[in-house]
């Protein structure tokens, strides 16, 4: 049965009239090619995956996605740095499941996996808030975002080796003696907690000595948000977290908000506007003066910082 999947779910985009949402980690650029042959123009279509450049360099998933999307009329791409369901929408018709848009999960390959896609009404009971949470934990790509993940793919060591985050050390981060009161965050909450960027590499490869308890905590808390596998080293590891800091829908608001000059009030007053207010520790200067340091650290040219004789003023530069 689950060789016919590929064709059910071409058949679900042929119908489509009015839009297409396509939602899986994993997204390879032909077999999108292969669906978008089969939705009429004029339908609207949204695809929704997630681009660790660490799955990306293994093969998993592919940027080539995004020339698809940015050269069709009335289409959206969006990363979703925590998504695993994988759902497919024609209008009212769902195929939800557990197949990802590849060949061999929709049975396009001789290897083909053994996968499962169930026919529903989007109406079904917990359908329409799953798409709302979905696209809510989202960031809508461009150009920029595609050029920055495309960069940290390309500075990952040749044939690294991808293992699976989950079960990692930083998983359980808040099983850990003495961090009881750590939080885990949706991505629609999530903002860097630790203060100095540079701690979070020591913390990553192991150079605790010198860290406090609480430096040790809050670089938990962040790489557990992370997801990055172990072993890298510096400069690759900071071209990842510069792509997956754009992946964040509270820093993908920032980062736009920042294309025009904004005043240190400004930035703290849409911080205080966006759900990581609602965190019961949230102190919206020490936020923004946090996620300054990690932008200049980790995504270096993308802003500059201006100091003026009322208030510090910062912008992207690099558009």
């Amino acid at each position: 049965m689950h060789l016919l999947l590929g064709e059910q779910l071409e058949s679900l985009c042929k119908n489509a009239i009015d839009e297409v949402l396509l939602v899986a980690p994993f997204v390879k650029g032909h077999i999108l090619q292969r669906l978008l042959g089969c939705i009429e123009p004029k339908v609207a279509v949204r695809i929704v995956t997630r681009w660790n450049p660490l799955e990306i360099q293994a093969g998993v998933s592919d940027l080539g996605v995004w020339p698809l999307i940015d050269g069709r009329e009335n289409s959206s791409l969006y990363l979703c740095s925590h998504l695993h369901a994988k759902y497919f929408r024609a209008d009212k018709t769902c195929l939800i499941g557990s197949a990802n848009l590849t060949g061999r999960a929709l049975g396009w390959s001789k290897q083909a996996n053994l996968e499962l896609l169930v026919k529903l009404n989007s109406q079904s009971s917990g359908l329409p808030d799953f798409e709302e949470a979905v696209i809510l934990n989202s960031a809508l790509v461009d150009e920029s975002v595609y050029q920055k993940t495309k960069d940290a793919v390309n500075s990952l060591p040749e044939n690294f080796m991808l293992f699976s985050t989950e079960g990692s050390k930083y998983d359980e981060a808040g099983d850990q003696e003495g961090a009881s009161s750590l939080k885990v965050f949706l991505p629609t909450e999530w903002l860097p907690v630790t203060r100095f960027p540079d701690v979070l590499f020591k913390a990553y490869s192991g150079d605790i000595s010198n860290l406090s308890q609480a430096s040790k905590e809050m670089a938990s808390l962040d790489l557990a948000f992370l997801g990055i596998p172990p072993g890298l080293p510096l400069v690759p590891f900071k071209h990842c977290v510069g792509a997956l800091l754009l992946q964040s829908p509270i820093i993908a608001r920032v980062d736009e908000f920042l294309i025009s000059p904004q005043r240190f009030g400004a930035v703290t007053a849409l911080l205080k506007s966006l759900p990581c207010s609602l965190n019961s520790d949230f102190d919206a200067n020490h936020s923004w003066q946090t996620l300054i340091r990690w932008f200049l650290f980790f995504l270096p040219g993308r802003y500059s910082q201006i100091n003026s004789e009322y208030s510090e003023v910062f912008i992207r530069t690099n558009t």
